[in-house]
């Protein structure tokens, strides 16, 4: 089959322009950007005491030095793998597998899925098992302190009256106090909270994100799919790499 016979070859010759061309370009990219993170942390690691302290210093230095750089490097050795993979053909004992596994028709709606409920699940076992309910982020906290309000039906926290006094000192740091009217109003992300305190009604208020997560690459898949409506694997490229990017 052609998959077997590198991956620079179209399995589908005659159906729009491949997507190799895009592929290349895209990975001699991902290979300059990893390279340059790979420079950037070994420079972190070795001169964050001297000229880069104002940077190594700090906590994203040292992240960036000490977590970071492991995966560039990984993703760097990856990437030129799959580039030197796409101009030969494939092992034989694997080219065989690929035969008998891997269809040469793409089937996009099968593989979104599958990558789809791997979001939904990952995102629901994090925030259940790992995170067990806790906001470490503002933005988080702030959604969860407003849905819990939204889900009194009140748009505002009423500070009771013998803390009044109090009121600014002990408001959170991801709400405002309005001394006028005597009530705490978070600032950030009211739409999100408000979804937020509409799944708390059903007990789903802490997979909210992971909803979201699975929406997003959906969509991305979508918006893939109308820029190159003849490019099945596109769609499904952009879907994974969304999938698994760290944010």
């Amino acid at each position: 089959m052609a998959m077997s016979q590198g991956y620079g070859v179209s399995a589908r010759a005659g159906v729009g322009r491949p997507a190799t061309g895009a592929f290349r370009s895209g990975l001699r990219a991902l290979i300059l950007l990893c390279l340059a993170g790979c420079l950037i942390g070994f420079a972190l690691r070795r001169f964050g005491d001297g000229p880069f302290l104002a940077l190594g210093g700090t906590a994203t230095g040292f992240l960036f030095s000490h977590q970071d750089l492991i995966w560039f490097a990984l993703c760097l050795a990856i990437a030129v793998y799959v580039g030197r993979a796409m101009t030969r053909p494939l092992p034989p004992g694997l080219a065989s597998w690929v035969d008998r596994n891997i269809p040469d028709t793409v089937q996009p709606t099968r593989h979104l899925l599958a990558i789809a409920i791997s979001v939904l699940v990952l995102c629901i076992a994090g925030a259940v098992l790992l995170y067990q309910a806790a906001e470490p982020f503002p933005g988080e906290r702030a959604a969860a302190f407003q849905a819990g309000i939204f889900g009194e039906g009140v748009l505002a926290a009423p500070v009771a009256g013998e803390w009044e006094d109090y009121a600014d000192a002990l408001a959170p740091s991801i709400a405002a106090h309005d001394p006028e009217s005597g009530v705490w109003s978070p600032f950030h992300a009211p739409l999100l909270a408000a979804l937020r305190a509409a799944l708390d009604f059903v007990g789903l208020a802490r997979v909210t994100n992971a909803g979201f997560a699975v929406l997003s690459v959906l969509l991305m898949a979508g918006i893939a799919r109308r820029l190159w409506p003849d490019q099945t694997e596109v769609p499904i490229l952009a879907a994974a790499l969304l999938a698994t990017s760290p944010q």
